[in-house]
């Protein structure tokens, strides 16, 4: 009943008061999710066509960069076309700002966002409230629906950070989200003592969901694990943020005995693209979006192939964002979700392309890959945690957060990682490890695995 009165009757009547459009673009999403694919992408292309041409006459930089290159904006008329134009960079955004905003966009209309800087590099930019409110949240609907969790449905999310809603003010934020019956705990509030505090709270709201980022789930799950009389039961986990390894997924089942889906959302987008129950990849919202992944001459990679994501946010028209490097590395497919979704997939998500060590004799080493060697023996074992920071090209630290039933000195866990880890990363790459308290989260909230002082 309450889901009925939240969806038909609280939500429009938000949309009233506020002037968006939440519950018409969630219906659009919904229906046009199970288009053929051929019918997305065509919807996809009139969007871009209009993007394109809106940018040509309203955008400066971008009416400069089609005129230097000869080119018209007819020359651009399906993703296919992107590549006759550069790829755009928070650099690139920085040095251009004032005419990277459209110039005859509404003030009213437009919201400003900040960025986390996870890799310490922040951005401020702008968007239409339309896109980042109305589409946005439409957008989430559809992902969470797809998993049977409904408007209304009690909701705890673990946040990456304490930030404000920058569109509506504190009071309002709780009162939206009081009548969607979502909790919001900031993950630096479940280190240490408080973590059994909000266990539990989180126990007494019995959540439909849980979301957040993979390393505050992964705090409450290891804490659930040495405080078994917790019971935390949801119908799903859905995860953003961070990369989600596969260890995380596995711990999270488990604990929590519910399937576990991840999704790729960022400020700059939104959601990007998200895993649906069959979890064969990452449909990507087209209608929202192009997603391009490319090789280090920006084209195309081609079937099977792992390279840089390029985004073409297709709705932000206070300050457009056309073939931007979100920094991220993705592998891409031509497949289709057996689910029925015409939505075209990514295959997986492979971190942020900074997530890399450089060797000399070894070259490049994802993260992703430097998590396995390790992580299952030290977690039988009892650590906590762990983190590699590269210093330069010779030498990496790797920092160990003990457990509390840790059943291996620290002498043995030492030469361990040392021999693991020389394996990898070449006999010529000096180790150091050391023991601390904790490894904090960054200015974003975020916990990453991998930090590089390597350019």
């Amino acid at each position: 009943m309450y889901n009925f009165i939240a969806k038909h009757i609280f939500a429009p009547s938000l949309d009233l008061i506020r002037g968006t459009n939440t519950i018409p673009k969630l219906r659009d999403l919904e229906q046009s999710q199970w288009w053929p694919r051929d019918k997305i992408i065509e919807l996809q292309s009139q969007r871009l066509r209009y993007l394109i041409q809106y940018a040509y006459s309203d955008v400066p930089y971008y009416r400069n960069i089609l005129d230097e290159r000869s080119l018209h904006p007819d020359n651009i008329k399906t993703w296919k076309d992107l590549h006759l134009l550069p790829v755009l960079t928070k650099k690139l955004i920085k040095n251009n700002y004032e005419n990277i905003v459209a110039k005859n966009f509404p003030i009213k209309k437009r919201v400003q966002i900040s960025t986390s800087g996870s890799t310490g590099e922040p951005l401020v930019f702008y968007d239409t409230i339309e896109d980042h409110v109305s589409i946005s949240f439409a957008a989430s609907q559809r992902m969470l629906s797809g998993l049977g969790v409904e408007i209304g449905d009690p909701i705890v999310a673990l946040s990456v950070r304490y930030q404000a809603e920058p569109y509506f003010s504190n009071l309002t934020q709780k009162i939206i989200n009081n009548f969607r019956r979502k909790w919001i705990i900031y993950s630096r509030h479940t280190l240490k003592d408080e973590i059994s505090y909000y266990a539990n709270k989180i126990e007494l709201v019995k959540p439909k969901l849980l979301l957040g980022c993979p390393s505050a789930i992964y705090q409450l799950a290891r804490f659930i694990q040495r405080e078994p009389k917790y019971k935390i039961r949801p119908k799903a986990i859905t995860t953003d943020s961070e990369q989600l390894y596969d260890y995380q997924r596995k711990i999270f089942r488990e604990v929590f005995d519910c399937e576990v889906y991840d999704c790729y959302d960022t400020e700059e987008q939104h959601i990007i693209a998200f895993q649906c129950t069959e979890c064969s990849g990452y449909h990507i919202a087209a209608e929202n979006t192009i997603v391009e992944v490319v090789d280090d001459n920006n084209r195309y990679v081609g079937e099977g192939q792992k390279g840089r994501i390029l985004i073409t946010n297709l709705n932000n028209f206070a300050m457009p964002f056309i073939r931007y490097d979100i920094g991220d590395v993705g592998v891409s497919t031509e497949k289709s979700c057996s689910c029925g979704r015409g939505l075209p997939l990514l295959a997986s998500l492979e971190g942020r392309s900074t997530d890399v060590i450089v060797t000399k004799s070894r070259g490049k080493i994802s993260g992703n890959f430097l998590f396995y060697p390790a992580y299952p023996t030290l977690a039988n074992w009892g650590v906590e945690q762990y983190q590699i920071v590269q210093e330069d090209y010779e030498r990496i630290v790797i920092k160990i957060v003990p457990g509390q039933e840790q059943s291996k000195d620290i002498t043995e866990i030492r030469t361990f990682m040392a021999e693991a880890y020389k394996k990898i990363l070449g006999e010529d790459m000096k180790i150091d490890i050391e023991i601390v308290d904790e490894i904090p989260v960054n200015a974003a909230g975020k916990r990453r695995f991998i930090l590089s002082n390597v350019t």
